[in-house]
Protein backbone atom coordinates (compact mmCIF):
# COMPACT_ATOMS: atom_id res chain seq x y z
CA UNK A 1 0.00 0.00 0.00
CA UNK A 2 1.39 3.23 -0.98
CA UNK A 3 2.09 5.87 1.76
CA UNK A 4 0.96 9.73 2.12
CA UNK A 5 4.36 10.23 1.24
CA UNK A 6 4.55 8.16 -2.20
CA UNK A 7 1.16 9.39 -3.35
CA UNK A 8 2.61 13.19 -2.64
CA UNK A 9 5.50 12.70 -5.00
CA UNK A 10 3.07 10.80 -7.78
CA UNK A 11 1.01 13.99 -7.72
CA UNK A 12 3.25 16.17 -8.57
CA UNK A 13 4.71 14.42 -10.92
CA UNK A 14 0.99 13.92 -12.95
CA UNK A 15 0.87 17.37 -12.23
CA UNK A 16 3.67 18.29 -14.08
CA UNK A 17 3.09 16.09 -16.69
CA UNK A 18 -0.31 17.38 -17.05
CA UNK A 19 1.08 20.85 -17.67
CA UNK A 20 3.47 18.79 -20.66
CA UNK A 21 0.71 17.30 -22.47
CA UNK A 22 -1.32 20.49 -22.07
CA UNK A 23 1.23 21.72 -24.42
CA UNK A 24 0.63 19.33 -27.16
CA UNK A 25 -2.62 21.27 -27.67
CA UNK A 26 -1.48 25.08 -27.40
CA UNK A 27 1.87 25.37 -27.40
CA UNK A 28 2.01 25.18 -31.19
CA UNK A 29 -0.88 27.86 -31.50
CA UNK A 30 1.66 30.36 -29.98
CA UNK A 31 4.21 30.15 -32.94
CA UNK A 32 1.98 28.73 -35.87
CA UNK A 33 1.16 31.91 -37.33
CA UNK A 34 4.88 34.13 -37.23
CA UNK A 35 6.43 30.72 -38.78
CA UNK A 36 3.37 30.17 -41.16
CA UNK A 37 4.34 33.80 -42.79
CA UNK A 38 8.09 33.82 -42.36
CA UNK A 39 7.56 36.82 -39.64
CA UNK A 40 10.15 34.98 -37.43
CA UNK A 41 12.43 31.70 -37.98
CA UNK A 42 11.17 28.58 -36.37
CA UNK A 43 13.73 28.70 -33.30
CA UNK A 44 13.31 32.57 -32.81
CA UNK A 45 9.65 31.85 -32.21
CA UNK A 46 9.95 28.71 -30.20
CA UNK A 47 12.93 30.58 -27.83
CA UNK A 48 10.26 33.91 -27.72
CA UNK A 49 7.44 31.44 -27.22
CA UNK A 50 9.34 29.91 -24.24
CA UNK A 51 10.78 32.57 -22.25
CA UNK A 52 7.61 34.46 -22.79
CA UNK A 53 5.55 31.12 -21.35
CA UNK A 54 7.74 30.93 -18.63
CA UNK A 55 7.16 34.63 -17.83
CA UNK A 56 3.63 34.09 -17.83
CA UNK A 57 3.77 31.06 -15.41
CA UNK A 58 5.64 32.91 -12.58
CA UNK A 59 2.61 35.53 -11.98
CA UNK A 60 -0.08 33.88 -10.07
CA UNK A 61 -3.48 34.36 -11.20
CA UNK A 62 -6.99 33.41 -10.35
CA UNK A 63 -6.91 29.98 -12.24
CA UNK A 64 -4.97 28.72 -10.04
CA UNK A 65 -7.36 29.51 -6.93
CA UNK A 66 -10.15 28.36 -8.71
CA UNK A 67 -8.76 24.77 -9.21
CA UNK A 68 -7.21 24.72 -5.45
CA UNK A 69 -10.45 26.04 -4.02
CA UNK A 70 -13.32 27.49 -6.33
CA UNK A 71 -14.73 23.93 -7.73
CA UNK A 72 -15.27 21.37 -4.42
CA UNK A 73 -14.78 21.77 -0.88
CA UNK A 74 -11.11 21.52 -0.20
CA UNK A 75 -11.79 19.36 2.79
CA UNK A 76 -13.54 16.75 0.81
CA UNK A 77 -10.87 16.62 -1.71
CA UNK A 78 -8.93 12.94 -0.78
CA UNK A 79 -5.69 12.35 -2.44
CA UNK A 80 -7.27 9.80 -4.80
CA UNK A 81 -9.39 13.02 -6.09
CA UNK A 82 -6.56 14.54 -7.31
CA UNK A 83 -5.23 11.62 -8.67
CA UNK A 84 -8.31 10.57 -10.38
CA UNK A 85 -8.44 14.08 -11.91
CA UNK A 86 -5.10 14.40 -13.19
CA UNK A 87 -4.91 10.63 -14.79
CA UNK A 88 -8.75 11.29 -16.81
CA UNK A 89 -6.96 14.73 -18.24
CA UNK A 90 -3.99 13.23 -18.63
CA UNK A 91 -5.55 10.23 -20.71
CA UNK A 92 -8.28 12.35 -22.64
CA UNK A 93 -5.40 15.05 -23.81
CA UNK A 94 -3.12 12.38 -25.39
CA UNK A 95 -5.96 10.90 -26.83
CA UNK A 96 -7.66 13.57 -28.33
CA UNK A 97 -3.81 14.82 -29.38
CA UNK A 98 -3.26 11.60 -31.26
CA UNK A 99 -6.53 11.52 -33.20
CA UNK A 100 -6.27 15.26 -34.11
CA UNK A 101 -9.65 16.46 -31.83
CA UNK A 102 -10.05 19.73 -30.89
CA UNK A 103 -9.94 19.71 -26.79
CA UNK A 104 -9.57 22.09 -24.16
CA UNK A 105 -6.68 20.66 -21.25
CA UNK A 106 -8.52 23.22 -19.36
CA UNK A 107 -11.70 21.82 -19.37
CA UNK A 108 -10.30 18.25 -19.24
CA UNK A 109 -9.08 18.71 -15.84
CA UNK A 110 -11.95 20.81 -14.62
CA UNK A 111 -14.63 17.78 -15.67
CA UNK A 112 -11.78 14.95 -14.18
CA UNK A 113 -12.18 16.59 -10.95
CA UNK A 114 -15.64 17.23 -10.75
CA UNK A 115 -16.14 13.75 -11.68
CA UNK A 116 -14.00 11.93 -9.25
CA UNK A 117 -15.47 14.67 -6.58
CA UNK A 118 -18.67 13.67 -7.53
CA UNK A 119 -17.77 9.52 -7.67
CA UNK A 120 -16.23 9.94 -4.05
CA UNK A 121 -18.33 12.56 -2.14
CA UNK A 122 -21.63 13.20 -4.23
CA UNK A 123 -22.97 15.94 -5.85
CA UNK A 124 -23.13 18.12 -2.67
CA UNK A 125 -19.32 19.07 -2.16
CA UNK A 126 -19.29 20.24 -5.41
CA UNK A 127 -19.17 24.22 -5.44
CA UNK A 128 -21.88 25.04 -7.84
CA UNK A 129 -21.42 28.94 -7.60
CA UNK A 130 -18.02 28.95 -8.47
CA UNK A 131 -18.48 25.34 -11.47
CA UNK A 132 -21.04 27.95 -13.21
CA UNK A 133 -19.60 31.63 -12.63
CA UNK A 134 -16.37 30.62 -12.67
CA UNK A 135 -16.44 27.88 -15.52
CA UNK A 136 -20.06 27.64 -17.38
CA UNK A 137 -21.02 31.09 -18.19
CA UNK A 138 -17.58 32.19 -19.00
CA UNK A 139 -17.40 29.11 -21.53
CA UNK A 140 -20.28 30.21 -23.27
CA UNK A 141 -19.65 33.88 -23.24
CA UNK A 142 -15.92 34.19 -24.15
CA UNK A 143 -15.81 32.75 -27.57
CA UNK A 144 -18.92 34.75 -28.40
CA UNK A 145 -16.83 37.82 -27.12
CA UNK A 146 -13.42 36.50 -29.25
CA UNK A 147 -15.27 36.25 -32.19
CA UNK A 148 -16.71 39.53 -32.24
CA UNK A 149 -13.56 41.60 -31.17
CA UNK A 150 -11.98 39.95 -34.25
CA UNK A 151 -15.22 40.56 -36.41
CA UNK A 152 -14.71 44.45 -36.02
CA UNK A 153 -10.67 44.20 -36.04
CA UNK A 154 -11.12 42.29 -39.49
CA UNK A 155 -13.74 45.00 -40.69
CA UNK A 156 -11.38 47.90 -39.66
CA UNK A 157 -8.80 46.33 -41.05
CA UNK A 158 -10.29 46.20 -44.58
CA UNK A 159 -11.06 49.91 -44.34
CA UNK A 160 -7.77 51.19 -42.87
CA UNK A 161 -6.25 48.76 -45.97
CA UNK A 162 -2.15 49.32 -44.97
CA UNK A 163 0.11 49.35 -48.03
CA UNK A 164 3.11 48.75 -45.89
CA UNK A 165 3.20 45.08 -44.88
CA UNK A 166 5.94 45.78 -42.25
CA UNK A 167 2.73 46.98 -40.00
CA UNK A 168 1.35 43.28 -39.92
CA UNK A 169 4.31 42.04 -39.49
CA UNK A 170 5.26 43.66 -35.97
CA UNK A 171 1.35 43.11 -35.06
CA UNK A 172 2.05 39.32 -35.74
CA UNK A 173 5.28 39.40 -33.72
CA UNK A 174 3.20 41.80 -30.77
CA UNK A 175 0.14 39.27 -30.76
CA UNK A 176 2.16 36.38 -30.65
CA UNK A 177 4.30 37.77 -28.08
CA UNK A 178 0.84 38.19 -26.07
CA UNK A 179 -0.38 34.67 -26.72
CA UNK A 180 2.72 32.72 -25.28
CA UNK A 181 2.33 35.42 -22.44
CA UNK A 182 -1.09 34.93 -21.89
CA UNK A 183 -0.83 31.07 -22.35
CA UNK A 184 1.86 30.75 -19.68
CA UNK A 185 -0.67 32.86 -17.14
CA UNK A 186 -3.54 30.75 -17.57
CA UNK A 187 -2.24 27.52 -18.58
CA UNK A 188 0.40 26.73 -15.85
CA UNK A 189 -1.67 28.12 -13.34
CA UNK A 190 -4.06 25.12 -14.00
CA UNK A 191 -0.99 22.87 -12.79
CA UNK A 192 0.10 25.12 -9.85
CA UNK A 193 -3.84 24.61 -8.73
CA UNK A 194 -4.20 20.88 -8.85
CA UNK A 195 -0.74 20.19 -7.14
CA UNK A 196 -1.68 22.30 -4.35
CA UNK A 197 -4.77 20.97 -3.93
CA UNK A 198 -3.12 17.69 -4.12
CA UNK A 199 -0.91 18.66 -1.23
CA UNK A 200 -3.57 19.94 1.28
CA UNK A 201 -5.41 16.77 0.86
CA UNK A 202 -2.11 15.27 1.52
CA UNK A 203 -1.32 17.18 4.59
CA UNK A 204 1.24 18.34 3.33
CA UNK A 205 -0.01 21.57 3.05
CA UNK A 206 -2.56 23.34 6.12
CA UNK A 207 -3.63 26.28 3.37
CA UNK A 208 -4.25 25.96 -0.41
CA UNK A 209 -1.76 28.56 -0.62
CA UNK A 210 0.84 27.82 -3.88
CA UNK A 211 4.02 27.02 -2.48
CA UNK A 212 7.03 28.95 -4.64
CA UNK A 213 9.11 25.31 -5.68
CA UNK A 214 5.37 24.37 -7.35
CA UNK A 215 5.09 27.69 -9.02
CA UNK A 216 8.66 27.85 -10.42
CA UNK A 217 8.19 24.08 -11.07
CA UNK A 218 5.25 24.61 -13.51
CA UNK A 219 6.58 27.42 -14.83
CA UNK A 220 9.73 25.48 -16.12
CA UNK A 221 7.35 23.09 -17.45
CA UNK A 222 5.56 25.53 -19.43
CA UNK A 223 9.01 26.98 -20.86
CA UNK A 224 9.45 23.76 -22.11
Amino acid sequence: MNSPMDLILLIVILGLLFDFTNGFHDAANVVSTVIATRVLAPITAIVMAGILNFIGATQISGVAQTIATGLVETQHATQMVVLGALIGAIAWNILTWHYGIPSSSSYALIGGLLGAAWLHGGLEIILWKGVIGKILIPMILSPLIGFSIAYILMKCLYLYKPKNEKIFRRLQIISAMFVALSHGLNDAQKSMGIITLGLVASGYLSTPTIPLWVIFACALMMGL
